[in-house]
C-alpha cells in the first residue's frame, strides 16, 4: 500500500507533466503557423512574426526549464518527507521499546 505522500507526489508530478504536454502541442502549432507565414506571408508581416515567434520560443524554453526544476524540487521534497516519516516512526518505536523494557528508575541520594 502506498503512503499518502507518494500518492500526492504522483498526482502532482502527473498533473505537472500533463500541463506541460498540453501546452507543448500549442507551442508546436504556433511554430508551424509561424513557419507557414514566414514563407507565404507579406514581408512586413514576416518580420513582426519572426520576432514574436522568437520571443514565444524563448518563453517556452524558460517555462520548460522551470517545470523541470519544480519537478526536481518536488522529488527532493518527497524523498525528504519519506526520510522524516521513517525516522519519526523509528524513534517512536525505539522510545516505546525502551520505556517498556527499561522503566525509569529514580535514585535519591541522601
Amino acid at each position: 500500500m502506498q503512503s499518502s505522500y507518494s500518492n500526492l507526489y504522483c498526482f502532482y508530478e502527473q498533473s505537472l507533466q500533463e500541463e506541460v504536454d498540453s501546452h507543448q502541442e500549442m507551442a508546436k502549432g504556433l511554430d508551424l503557423s509561424g513557419t507557414y507565414i514566414k514563407y507565404f506571408g507579406r514581408k512586413r508581416d514576416v518580420v513582426v512574426m519572426q520576432g514574436q515567434l522568437f520571443d514565444a520560443k524563448l518563453r517556452w524554453k524558460r517555462l520548460t526549464v522551470r517545470a523541470l526544476e519544480k519537478g526536481r524540487h518536488l522529488q527532493q521534497a518527497y524523498r525528504k518527507s519519506k526520510q522524516v516519516f521513517y525516522y519519526a516512526v523509528l524513534s517512536a518505536v525505539l522510545f516505546s521499546f525502551f520505556t517498556v523494557t527499561c522503566p525509569l528508575v529514580i535514585v535519591t541520594v541522601e
